[in-house]
């Protein structure tokens, strides 16, 4: 930093941002302008919700933001990252006016409603800083940290509290200090206490089966959810995203730049039916440890300063006796909260997919709702519920669903499990003492040492003789496509009394016609041959078809090539 830089800094100068300043004049007027077809200015009643302690997001229709002024609703389109913290700011404005908050409260601005929707692999560098919506699966979820947003810092030397430093996606002290008769560029020590931290939870998406080429791989994005966004996506949710692109730069790669390294930013919003609304960049990881081990270390060094007391297990017990005695009563706030949150869970219980819940979701997960809402209303010694403990209930009561996902279909398997039942019975019958009844060595394959060539114990597939042939597999959602589309065929030629349409030659060559738009080359040919060949073996001499909406194969098919 040169001397010129230093010194406006140490006098507290800043540059003014022309654009962004009108954007959020005109955003703010729009706010308290805007009127549904009623007559009523429609975000005011969403703003006398911010008052409540747990909100602090107001989101806004983006259609409405270009109905009401185009050449604003553009500029944001295109300025997003440059004028989003001045949003906020309109937004801030906007709730004071019309409700009692306090006055260190942060508010933000989440913008939905977004026309245009983009794929993952069509994110380049011209979409870095504007606003945009993509669609993907969440394929991950970390767990909720904290992340700074504004520290406030003393000085070593002088011992000058420097506020309001801005964290740009890292750990950022001050330059220099802002007393002007102190030089210090270093020796900062960070007060968390009068810091500001916000929630943040990092996702991986990715693109879904319907938007992926043919012949590619999927691409993966790093999104992170702020404020009210955490916790509000599961893996396997197919979303819609808005925000803004950024690059955050990791110097081990910067060698080799690619669409990897871009993460989203956007704003804090979830709503987790359709669509996720606020992603910022990774913070810094040295910030989280910093004030947790802050924190702990003031918990051994400035005691009951740090805590108000601790208490005993005899306290603890006369406390909860003490908290029973609350009957708590359930506000018509809390009742349509609790609704609203049991309708999200029925959503997406419903929602299909390979991801499902173990155990379906039904009235008792609303009952049990309810009673871990009146229990958190018991323990802060309430008598009335209030939307803070349905909240808390519902993260709880989401957290407890557990998610199983449905492997892949293994079709070489039915070959070494009929392999095996052919050598037994060529061995006089004689019962393995291997897993599952089958020969020794692992998922019943012969090790080596007993009869036939040596395998290796994984897959059954033996070393000696060249490469190991890889396992032919199918997802699950594939498998049972293709086993509908087969059944509902055999099921049509069978009510036709089609008896030549029965045989395995002719399913095969139908199943062939039918997908023959897909086959580009002779080896593809023979390769989806053998496939439904698999398929159809599996289904006459093992299991039915993995559906509930179609009846088993016809008992009139014949296996005849």
């Amino acid at each position: 930093m040169d001397v010129a830089t230093a010194t406006a800094e140490q006098v507290g100068e800043t540059v003014k941002d022309e654009l962004a300043e009108k954007c959020q004049k005109l955003f703010q007027a729009f706010l308290e302008e805007y009127q549904t077809g009623d007559g009523e200015v429609k975000y005011v009643r969403e703003a006398e919700e911010l008052i409540r302690p747990e909100r602090n997001t107001l989101a806004v229709s983006f259609t409405d933001l270009e109905g009401f002024n185009q050449e604003l609703a553009t500029t944001i389109q295109e300025e997003y990252y440059r004028v989003y913290p001045f949003l906020c700011r309109a937004v801030r404005n906007f709730a004071r006016d019309h409700g009692n908050v306090p006055l260190n409260k942060e508010f933000y601005v989440a913008l939905e409603e977004l026309p245009t929707r983009h794929k993952i692999r069509e994110l380049s560098s011209m979409r870095i800083g504007t606003l945009v919506r993509i669609s993907g699966q969440v394929v991950r979820t970390h767990p909720v940290h904290p992340e700074l947003v504004s520290g406030t810092f003393l000085c070593m030397d002088c011992q000058a509290l420097v506020k309001d430093v801005p964290q740009q996606f890292k750990y950022s002290p001050p330059t220099i200090c802002r007393n002007p008769v102190c030089n210090n560029r270093s020796r900062f020590h960070l007060d968390t206490h009068k810091s500001k931290f916000i929630d943040f939870q990092k996702v991986r998406i990715q693109e879904t089966q319907a938007e992926l080429p043919r012949g590619s791989i999927p691409r993966s994005l790093e999104v992170v959810l702020r404020a009210e966004a955490v916790e509000m996506a599961q893996a396997g949710d197919r979303c819609d995203f808005t925000g803004t692109l950024i690059v955050v730069p990791d110097v081990s790669q910067l060698s080799t730049p690619d669409s990897d390294n871009l993460k989203v930013l956007g704003t804090n919003r979830v709503f987790c039916s359709t669509r996720h609304d606020f992603f910022a960049a990774v913070p810094p990881p040295g910030v989280t440890d910093y004030a947790i081990a802050r924190r702990i270390v003031d918990l051994h060094c400035r005691g009951e300063e740090s805590v108000d007391r601790l208490y005993s297990l005899d306290e603890i017990r006369r406390y909860l006796l003490f908290a029973r005695q609350f009957k708590p009563t359930i506000s018509v706030e809390s009742k349509e909260f609790i609704v609203e949150q049991y309708k999200r869970l029925r959503q997406r219980d419903s929602s299909g997919g390979v991801t499902k819940s173990a155990w379906r979701i039904t009235v008792r997960q609303l009952e049990s709702m309810i009673r871990l809402s009146e229990g958190m209303a018991r323990m802060h010694c309430c008598d009335e519920v209030q939307p803070k403990h349905v909240k808390e209930a519902f993260r709880l009561l989401n957290k407890s669903i557990i998610r199983v996902d449905t492997p892949d279909i293994n079709l070489e398997q039915d070959d070494d499990l009929e392999e095996d039942e052919e050598q037994q019975q060529e061995d006089g019958g004689a019962v393995p003492s291997g897993v599952n009844g089958h020969a020794d060595g692992v998922n019943g394959h012969a090790e080596s040492g007993t009869r036939g060539p040596a395998v290796d114990g994984v897959n059954g597939h033996a070393e000696s003789g060249g490469q190991a042939k890889p396992a032919l597999r199918l997802s699950f959602p594939e498998y049972r496509r293709i086993s509908n589309l087969l059944v509902l065929h055999l099921r049509r030629a069978e009510e036709a009394e089609e008896e030549d349409e029965l045989k395995k030659s002719a399913v095969v060559n139908w199943y062939l016609k039918e997908i023959e738009s897909e086959i580009d080359s002779e080896e593809e040919l023979v390769n989806k041959k053998g496939l439904i060949e698999k398929v159809l073996h599996r289904l006459v001499h093992y299991v039915s078809p993995p559906a509930a909406d179609v009846s088993p194969p016809p008992s009139r098919y014949t296996a005849v090539t």
